[in-house]
């Protein structure tokens, strides 16, 4: 434990460094009007380590894989919300403007520059915690496909945003000149894509209440998310490092196609929730009468256990226990709930 803080505070430190070299490149460029081409690739790097660094610490510091599906749908909302509420912010302090001509777009301000360099650590900020959430979800009752599908995302995502560095063109899914290289590789990216919206599978365990809530507030989330990649990172983040423009931008995808087709699963399972909530409610009683037997020795205890039990699973308003008495031949009650 002691270990994994003080590796967390030497690579807080090396962030901040990753972050900042970028930073300070980007205003050289401003003021000169200079690009040199190793040095874009060695920025290009550091936020590439500052993106890899980030999650290093956050997988270290919080275990989200503990969380459970509430909790983690619950962060999930509160991340959005937070970003948009400090990219409004930034937006109306620092006003910035970017040239759409070219790709990646140039900052038309020294505000600009200092708002595109702000929003790439943004993405990365809040991006990697939501995605990190939607493993979670995915990866809920998961089976081996579903592992399968996932390491083909990484790898394609990875070779994507390596490819787009290096060639310098527009992530647009137009397969002309160089951009066939990072586009055909988008293409499988967004075929992982579709295939793990479906991992869904944690909304059948949501009880009926959640998928009420969660269903009214899905369409709110998929409008709020349709709309974040224009609004937040398409400009400003690709004007700072291309590579943090792509892990938005393939983030982007993952999180409009998942909370859509999560919202039309949620949809199907409202009929049947209520008939789901009584199953599980059935079972867990059930759980709770064996671990109770297997407990109690008490027989007027028990009797009493076994009659409160049923009438929780079976909701009924009165509920009685007949037993059979050798000596009398006869039924009697042994224990009784509400009975007149």
């Amino acid at each position: 434990m002691k270990n994994v803080h003080k590796s967390t505070k030497i690579l807080i430190p090396v962030l901040l460094a990753l972050f900042l070299l970028p930073f300070i490149y980007d205003f050289f460029k401003y003021f000169s009007e200079i690009n040199i081409v190793t040095l874009d690739f060695i920025s290009e790097l550091c936020m590439i380590l500052f993106a890899l660094g980030f999650y290093r610490v956050l997988a270290t510091q919080i275990s989200l894989s503990d969380k459970t599906i509430q909790e983690n749908l619950k962060l999930f909302v509160y991340l959005l919300g937070a970003l948009y509420l400090v990219i409004i912010i930034l937006q109306i302090t620092l006003n910035p403007s970017f040239s759409p001509a070219n790709f990646p777009p140039l900052p038309e301000t020294i505000a600009s520059v200092i708002y595109s360099n702000m929003m790439s650590a943004l993405a990365v900020i809040f991006l990697v915690p939501m995605m990190l959430v939607l493993k979670n979800l995915i990866f809920y009752k998961h089976g081996a496909r579903t592992i399968f599908f996932m390491r083909a995302f990484l790898i394609l995502s990875v070779a994507c945003v390596i490819a787009t560095v290096i060639t310098g063109a527009e992530l647009n899914l137009e397969f002309t000149g160089a951009g066939i290289y990072n586009n055909s590789l988008l293409l499988g990216v967004l075929l992982c894509i579709f295939i793990l919206s479906f991992r869904n599978s944690w909304i059948t365990y949501l009880s009926r209440r959640d998928k009420v809530t969660y269903f009214f507030i899905t369409p709110f989330l998929v409008w709020a998310i349709i709309y974040l990649f224009e609004f937040a990172f398409a400009a400003p983040v690709f004007a700072h490092s291309i590579a943090i423009g792509v892990f938005s931008n393939i983030s982007w995808y993952l999180l409009v196609s998942y909370t859509t087709f999560a919202g039309v699963n949620l949809l199907l399972q409202l009929p049947t929730a209520r008939v789901f909530d009584r199953k599980m409610q059935e079972v867990n009683s059930l759980h709770d009468l064996s671990r109770a037997i297997s407990a109690e020795f008490n027989f007027n205890k028990l009797v009493k256990l076994i009659t409160e039990m049923t009438t929780k699973v079976i909701g009924s308003d009165s509920t009685w226990l007949e037993l059979y008495k050798e000596k009398s031949k006869m039924l009697y009650i042994a224990s009784s709930h509400n009975l007149r």
